[in-house]
């Protein structure tokens, strides 16, 4: 049956009575604004590969006197940018009932920043670092306002293809960090020397990127400006309007009437029967304390993963490959048996496990291996000077090194792969979809501002906690913290496992209960359709 051709169901005179609106209608998802948010999405996580993790040496090119400890500060800016702008996209979208303008906004600024952050060396050397720190303020600024697409895919998507919607996206993130590295190596293989330009700059395996980011972004922003439709509710106004006869409805709400199969079509509940729609604040903050332990993730492989887990968290082609596969399995209808509690719960628990299996045990009796260093002699004026051969726990800089045993280098690596390729994208994924259907038909702006900042925060604020904790105590105070906060993670989710609901789901059970409470129960071999299932 063709979802413009819905066949209204036989109703008794008592069923008319208890249903004063008797229409039916499926809002379908607006697809095109789907695949215009993975092309922001995609642009976004390749701008992370090329600009992002090749910062540090580019700044040490550009003044080499720059330290480490600057660079920190720069990166909290960087971050601050990001919740900063976040949390005023949201509310100034919700408060214009639009998320083009900000979107748009923001590809422009990072459009922008790709262009002055390459042309940085026009600058005198000792305003380098400074306008470094500024360009990582506005790339958080820029960052902050596309996030916005977390609100535009809850719109564009009905309640029934969020999860389908989310894993496109999510292969439009794998990819960007697919082909980030892809620009960068092809670059240095293009560009293996300096070149000089018109304008006193120079193109390099640092600049050569950054003008192709730039590139990207222009087309990507003349699509986004032409096509993209970013009204809220737009898309369920415009099914209304064929729905309806031409006449707009104020009062759809983006969620689905009806199975996509049409096969059991649901009657609208009259609105004396709809409940006011009310956030549960315990899912919310389930939400977000499960935010947090992702967060919690990546600020562990932030700070201490580096250097000989640098490669996975650099994106390597086994996590990327394995995060792109896992988003094509939901996008062909595989997460049809996955439900999103569910794979959260796994995630939490599998990085919960690789904290467990990585923590130094006291009963471990391998010790920490130390620096090893080998002669190096001159020719010139026959020398020898030592040269750091390997790294290892240096005595004289960390007090514990004899105390903590070394852990099996296999065992992490193999944890680290399996919670960085499968955890992350599936509870990701899944965190971002159940999420903004619990929200449910409202203006979700400023909601997922808040939600997304929550997590960023804890990037902001902790590593300096964490490095000074490393440095003075060791790894066994982190990995503590880490344990306990995923244990309580997954407790709370667990205590309000019945209540991380989709709001479309509690506002059928709640019309079923009213229609019971005042019709009577609903006639004999009859039933509600499966629309009250819920995993």
């Amino acid at each position: 049956m063709s979802p413009s051709a819905v066949r209204k169901p036989s109703m008794s005179s008592s069923s008319r009575s208890c249903s004063s609106s008797n229409s039916v209608f499926v809002l379908i998802t607006d697809w095109r604004s789907v695949f215009f948010i993975a092309s922001v999405v995609i642009i976004d996580s390749i701008k992370i590969t090329v600009v992002q993790m090749n910062s540090w040496p580019y700044l040490k090119s550009m003044d080499s006197n720059v330290d480490e400890e600057f660079y920190g500060v720069a990166k909290s800016a960087l971050t601050l940018g990001t919740i900063t702008a976040s949390l005023a996209s949201g509310y100034f979208s919700n408060y214009i009932s639009h998320t083009k303008p900000s979107i748009l906004a923001g590809t422009l600024l990072m459009l922008l920043c790709c262009i002055l952050y390459a042309n940085m060396e026009m600058l005198a050397e000792q305003w380098r670092k400074w306008a470094f720190l500024t360009l990582e303020l506005l790339f958080g600024w820029a960052g902050g306002a596309i996030v916005l697409w977390r609100t535009q895919l809850a719109i564009s998507s009905t309640d029934r293809d969020r999860q389908k919607a989310t894993a496109l996206v999510s292969i439009a993130f794998n990819l960007g960090f697919i082909i980030g590295p892809l620009i960068v190596l092809s670059t240095n293989y293009v560009f293996p020397s300096s070149l000089p330009l018109p304008w006193h700059a120079h193109l390099n395996i640092y600049t050569a990127p950054l003008y192709v980011q730039a590139l990207i972004g222009l087309f990507s922003f003349g699509l986004l400006a032409v096509f993209f439709d970013g009204r809220m509710h737009g898309a369920a106004n415009a099914n209304a309007r064929q729905r309806h006869g031409g006449k707009p409805r104020a009062d759809i709400d983006g969620t689905e009437r009806a199975p996509s199969n049409l096969a059991v079509p649901f009657r609208e509940a009259p609105k004396a029967l709809r409940p006011p729609a009310k956030l549960d604040p315990f899912a919310i903050f389930a939400c977000f304390v499960a935010r947090i332990n992702f967060c919690a993730f990546i600020l562990y492989l932030i700070s201490l993963s580096s250097p000989y887990a640098m490669t996975v968290f650099g994106w390597s082609a086994v996590t990327g490959g394995m995060g792109l596969l896992i988003s094509l399995g939901y996008s062909m209808r595989i997460s049809s048996r996955l439900k999103e509690r569910k794979c959260i719960l796994f995630s939490l628990c599998l990085m919960l496990t690789f904290f467990v299996v990585s923590f130094p045990w006291p009963f471990l009796g391998t010790q920490m291996p130390r620096p090893q260093f080998r002669q190096n002699l001159s020719q010139v004026n026959e020398t020898s000077t030592l040269v750091l051969a390997s790294n290892g726990c240096d005595r004289g800089q960390y007090s514990w090194c004899d105390s903590t045993p070394a852990i099996n280098v296999y065992v992490y690596h193999v944890a680290l792969v399996l919670c960085f390729g499968l955890a992350m994208p599936v509870g990701q994924m899944n965190l971002d979809t159940l999420y903004s259907r619990m929200l449910g038909p409202i203006k979700q702006g400023t909601m997922q501002g808040i939600f997304f900042s929550v997590g960023e925060s804890l990037i902001l604020f902790g590593p300096p906690l964490i490095n000074f904790a490393y440095q003075t105590y060791g790894p066994r105070p982190i990995w503590v913290m880490e344990i306990l906060l995923f244990s309580f993670g997954i407790f709370l989710w667990l205590l309000c496992y019945q209540r991380l609901v989709p709001a479309s789901e509690s506002l059928k059970l709640a019309n079923i209960r009213e229609r019971t409470t005042k019709c009577g129960p609903l006639p004999s071999g009859k039933n509600d359709g499966g629309l009250l299932h819920v995993d």
